[in-house]
């Protein structure tokens, strides 16, 4: 064999280095990352959340002014509280700071029933929760326990009429019979105007389809012909086989989502949540367990990497028969 050709060296961490200063002192390098974030888009007016018999029960469950007994919220947390400062004091404080300190939306009236009252009372609720429980257990018993009383006092007041069937074995437990119950809570969180929609599924057009062949393909007499596919008999069958189903809600503007992404920057993940805490508590009446993640989404393309407004929370559910 011949003498092998003179090969080109491999430039090193330093001479890249060395070519990046002296390029920069001849010509300036294009700067990177300093560009600074976008002011925020202007904040929409606040929805009223409505006061009608049925919804303005349901919105007294989730919370009042002064996070008294008589909501949930506040119902619960005071059984961990053992603190000599009241829990209403303590939430009227953490209010007022935050108020201090520039919270950017601002409401039209010192009401629960205003959208942005409701989201800055839940802010404080859940400052003042992390104060009170500072076992990490325990807080994800306190938000369980919010969905469950909440689930439990609907159902009671006649709310959600879509409760679980008597169960006579192991087998009649479906997740087909959710569907209507999971419809139910869905349509009242946002007929109370908690939120502005929902989405059941996946945003991604080539899921839709799949989704909807499915739909397509089910026995007509089922559940899952009726309404938008969710669940059909396969999902069924894999959860008795102990398998889990996974499902994907998206909530649009709700009313806790300031609070929600300010706790989320301050470095917490024990922020106010209602919608999906009463959803498990549904599937864990109807036989199964339900744990969920949520996810910020902003729904619009930005060129700036560093601007960030969400406006959808996504709940991610991962669902499974529940063992005797």
């Amino acid at each position: 064999l011949g003498a092998p050709k003179s090969a080109f060296a491999a430039k090193g961490a330093a001479e890249y280095d060395l070519e990046y200063y002296l390029r920069d002192i001849v010509k300036g390098n294009k700067k990177e990352g300093s560009q600074s974030a976008s002011m925020p888009p202007p904040t929409m007016p606040p929805r009223t959340l409505t006061s009608t018999p049925t919804s303005g029960l349901f919105l007294s469950f989730l919370l009042d002014k002064d996070c008294s007994d008589r909501c949930v919220p506040g119902n619960i947390l005071r059984n961990y509280s053992s603190k000599t400062l009241p829990v209403s004091d303590l939430v009227e404080s953490y209010r007022s700071r935050s108020i201090k300190t520039g919270y950017v939306q601002k409401w039209e009236i010192d009401d629960v029933m205003d959208e942005y009252y409701f989201d800055i009372t839940s802010y404080a609720l859940w400052r003042a929760a992390a104060d009170i429980i500072p076992d990490y257990l325990s807080r994800d018993k306190f938000v369980r326990d919010i969905g469950r009383m909440v689930y439990s006092e609907s159902t009671k007041a006649g709310i959600l009429s879509q409760t679980v069937e008597k169960m006579k074995d192991e087998k009649s437990v479906k997740l087909t019979r959710t569907i209507s119950a999971l419809i139910e809570i869905l349509d009242l969180f946002q007929t109370t105007k908690f939120c502005s929609s929902y989405r059941i599924g996946s945003s991604d057009p080539q899921q839709q389809k799949q989704d909807s062949k499915r739909k397509k393909d089910a026995n007509k007499n089922s559940a899952a012909a009726i309404v938008p596919y969710i669940f059909d008999e396969l999902d069924d069958d894999f959860v008795l086989e102990g398998s889990s189903i996974n499902l994907l809600i998206s909530i649009f503007r709700p009313a806790t989502l300031g609070a929600a992404l300010q706790i989320t920057g301050e470095g917490s993940r024990f922020s106010p949540e209602y919608v999906a805490t009463t959803i498990a508590a549904m599937f864990e009446a109807f036989g199964f367990v339900a744990n969920y993640e949520t996810y910020f989404v902003d729904n619009k393309y930005r060129e700036n990497p560093k601007d960030f407004f969400p406006d959808e929370q996504l709940l991610q559910f991962t669902i499974s028969l529940k063992k005797a």
